[in-house]
């Protein structure tokens, strides 16, 4: 349903509201920002749902706001829905899903530079695994 309310926002400016599993609102905003929509910004409110519900579930209050042209790919997140200040930034950098966009920007370049030869590495890793079990037999 969340993504049939973006597909409504890439063609007239607006903002959406929806209570939501944070999953889920981690999910749709991820699509958005991999699929390129016009969000000018996002906003995910932590609900208490034990409190309001009495429901053992993390859910949220997800606001999105479109506008033509404008396109931030992060979200502010806020503990509850009293919060004045985020506790948290979110973001989609270099094809992925930031926890922590802060902590992100002050890391990155410990990142390394050539992921095909790090799933290069694993895989052999995965390999001589397999074959010290095998040997066991």
């Amino acid at each position: 349903m969340l993504l049939q309310h973006l597909q409504w926002l890439k063609k007239y400016p607006g903002t959406i509201g929806m209570l939501c599993k944070t999953s889920v609102a981690r999910k749709v905003l991820t699509y958005a920002w991999k699929h390129n929509y016009d969000i000018d910004d996002s906003k995910m409110y932590q609900i208490n749902t034990a409190k309001y519900f009495n429901a053992s579930v993390n859910a949220c209050m997800l606001i999105i706001k479109s506008n033509k042209n404008k396109s931030k790919k992060q979200c502010w997140y806020y503990h509850d829905l009293d919060s004045k200040e985020q506790s948290n930034i979110f973001s989609y950098q270099d094809s992925q899903l930031i926890a922590n966009t802060t902590l992100y920007q002050k890391t990155k370049h410990l990142q390394g530079q050539d992921s095909l030869m790090i799933q290069f590495i694993f895989y052999l890793v995965k390999l001589k695994q397999k074959q010290s079990f095998y040997q066991k037999f």
